[in-house]
């Protein structure tokens, strides 16, 4: 797969829609973008006709493993929105706005504050974050940051503005990056200061549409060492930047004939969901990796940030999503009754997938009920694979 590489300087505004570029406001203040990679997906596509013997996850990943998410009346989990691991643990946001700390035996750790109308609650969770060890986590309120420690113990709150706006959240060393989709605002990736007393534009856009994107994005903004990595969702557009050097940045544009695009966004009445579109990714070790919806078939993405290499392998009949990575460990996650189709051997639908996880389904054969609480699975990269 060949990617056109362009080495020009311009404004990054001006590169959020491709077709209908003079919709957009320049805004100096924002930073420049080194490289503009475009991607034809119809290049990346796996050709292999047998997609039933093909196991592009067992290529790449080896160590398999299921982890069972306690069961406790206080922690059964509704769909789950995002999901961090940290040194400490898994952080899991549900779709009832609740965030939980479970450890990798999948062992209840605590329960982050709750909802209400006092200092050390929420009004509402937009998203949340934690740093690396997980000993501090912070929530995106309305308006506000609050803060907390992994056992809920409440410790401070910083004043922001503009806050039910923010749908990306992402706590660094380097202060915090905030991230939307959201067209109702000039900004859709801005980096604070820890105390969130100053805002550095870095990606505007122009604000005359509000759309939000699906409500399981939460993790549009994701980092890797130094290497932030933004996912534009209605431009299709990746981009890289280095925190040592904010002016060292890339983007990678993906094309296709249905591909979604800020353009077909404006045009109103239709679901994103009907054009080619990423539905997940996670960023480690200079290598993306996610789902990519195209003519209407789910492939595994892989995109190497140091090769250029983009491929789309079939995603065969895996119903997963990636949720995160932490030290090389990727993680996905099953609800329960998806699990018992897949352990079922006379569902022929799963029996790609039943045969990659067949070591990890061993010690839960027969037990797996559909009122248990989600499984973890984690499987980590391949020595030497993508570098």
């Amino acid at each position: 797969m060949l990617i056109k590489k362009i080495n020009i300087c311009f404004f990054l505004s001006a590169l959020l829609v491709f077709s209908c570029t003079d919709t957009l406001k320049k805004k100096e203040s924002l930073s420049e973008v080194s490289e503009i990679h475009n991607i034809e997906l119809n290049d990346c596509i796996d050709m292999t006709q047998d997609y039933s013997s093909v196991c592009r996850l067992e290529d790449e990943f080896e160590s398999f493993e299921l982890i069972q998410l306690e069961n406790r009346s206080e922690a059964v989990l509704g769909d789950i929105r995002k999901m961090q691991a940290c040194d400490s643990g898994m952080y899991i946001l549900d779709s009832q706005n609740s965030l939980y700390l479970f450890d990798y035996d999948g062992a209840f750790v605590s329960k982050i504050s709750r909802k209400g109308h006092s200092k050390t609650e929420y009004t509402d969770m937009f998203n949340f974050s934690a740093n690396s060890v997980g000993d501090t986590v912070a929530i995106l309120d309305f308006n506000c940051v609050k803060y907390f420690k992994s056992n809920s113990v409440y410790l401070r709150t910083d004043s922001l503005r503009d806050t039910p706006n923010w749908q990306g959240f992402l706590n660094t060393d380097n202060g915090f990056f905030l991230a939307t989709c959201n067209r109702g605002l000039e900004i859709v990736l801005a980096q604070y200061t820890n105390n969130f007393e100053t805002e550095n534009p870095i990606i505007g856009c122009s604000a005359d549409l509000i759309r939000d994107i699906p409500s399981s994005w939460r993790n549009i903004v994701q980092k890797n060492g130094k290497i932030i990595c933004y996912y534009d969702y209605y431009t299709s557009t990746f981009y890289i930047y280095n925190l040592d050097d904010m002016s060292d940045s890339r983007c990678y544009s993906f094309h296709s004939p249905n591909i979604l695009t800020e353009e077909k966004m404006r045009s109103g009445g239709v679901d994103s969901y009907g054009y080619d579109h990423l539905e997940s990714y996670v960023f480690e070790d200079s290598i993306i990796w996610g789902i990519f919806i195209h003519q209407e078939v789910g492939y595994d993405f892989k995109l190497d940030l140091n090769t250029g290499l983009c491929l789309l392998n079939h995603h065969i009949d895996m119903g997963y999503n990636f949720l995160c990575s932490h030290n090389g460990w990727y993680y996905c996650g099953f609800d329960p009754g998806q699990l018992l189709q897949i352990a079922d051997p006379k569902n022929n639908r799963y029996s790609a997938t039943r045969k990659l996880l067949e070591n990890s389904l061993k010690p839960y054969k027969d037990k797996i009920m559909d009122t248990d609480n989600y499984y973890i699975l984690r499987m980590r990269k391949k020595e030497g694979r993508g570098r």
